[in-house]
């Protein structure tokens, strides 16, 4: 393993440590963290889906998006419009910036 990759590591272990109070210091440590945020990432996507709640879902060239997920996958996101039941778009998860609910009564407070 290369010296810049492990320095890498570490800087992004170090972040995540802080938030969830892990000890990661080594590779091992920083795979665990990663399907950490996978699991966070399919809780909060399935619990948006569930509830069909309206969310912002805001894209990386600016573009903000109005609708409700109805499904999702590994790399994409599909969006149902709030105004036109018939009309949803499918969009990949790498086009997208932050998805923010209209209400956050919907989220429970969950620990990981």
């Amino acid at each position: 393993m290369s010296a810049h990759l492990h320095q890498q590591e570490r800087k992004v272990s170090c972040i995540y440590h802080k938030r969830f109070k892990l000890h990661a210091t080594h590779a091992y440590n920083v795979r665990q963290i990663k399907i950490l945020a996978i699991i966070m990432q399919e809780t909060f996507l399935n619990d948006l889906a569930k509830s069909q709640s309206p969310v912002f879902c805001f894209l990386v060239n600016g573009i903000k998006l109005e609708g409700s997920i109805i499904a999702y996958d590994q790399f994409s996101v599909m969006l149902a419009s709030n105004r036109d039941a018939a009309s949803s778009q499918l969009i990949m998860k790498s086009a997208i910036s932050t998805i923010v609910p209209k209400t956050t009564a919907t989220m429970a407070p969950k620990t990981y």
